[in-house]
């Protein structure tokens, strides 16, 4: 898990410092992990010589933005200018953008995803903290786990509601964390048992 999370951030962090072969290999093995679309991600920036992480593109956002495909292998590569189109959302699978003075590179998993990741990671290291060791994690456990993302993502297949980007981060917060806890605490009851 350290490895899979310092690998989203690697990815754009080579990608700005030229070593486009090694960016290009960490954002083509997500590829059937993640959506990929930047317009659902964060990007890290460049921008007069400082280096930030936000959203790739802001939700709503009105001022166009040069994107494209650069590093990343996908039979809908982009390369232009993206204005906010829901209809477009999913065509919109570009590594890279410029908007003004700012570069940015696109993270390896969208904004849900990094949380998902990050928390996962959280969740395990937490765990012996907060539970004991013969704690048993169930199915219903797991179940409150895929609510938040279940809950964003049902609504807004239903309604016209689209959820911004850090909301999205959130939801992958929420989830990835309880089911660290989850995965952690069986394999720990697992291996108490053995003992």
């Amino acid at each position: 898990l350290v490895v899979l999370n310092v690998s989203i951030i690697a990815a754009p962090y080579f990608a700005m410092k030229g070593e486009e072969g090694i960016a290009s290999s960490i954002y083509n093995f997500f590829i059937p992990l993640d959506h990929q679309w930047i317009y659902r991600s964060f990007c890290l920036f460049e921008e007069n010589g400082n280096v930030y992480i936000n959203e790739c593109i802001a939700h709503n956002e009105k001022e166009p933005t040069y994107i494209e495909t650069r590093f990343t292998d996908f039979n809908k590569g982009q390369r232009g200018v993206f204005s906010y189109n829901r209809d477009e959302i999913g065509v919109n699978r570009a590594d890279f953008l410029i908007r003004g003075e700012k570069k940015g590179y696109k993270l390896a998993v969208c904004a849900r995803d990094t949380g998902f990741y990050f928390a996962l990671l959280l969740g395990s290291l937490i765990y012996p903290f907060f539970f004991s060791r013969n704690e048993y994690f169930s199915l219903p456990f797991l179940l409150l786990s895929a609510v938040p993302i279940g809950f964003d993502g049902t609504f807004q297949l239903l309604t016209s509601y689209e959820s911004t980007v850090m909301f999205r981060f959130f939801t992958g917060i929420m989830s990835g964390i309880l089911l660290g806890i989850l995965i952690t605490g069986n394999i720990v009851l697992k291996l108490n048992k053995k003992e």
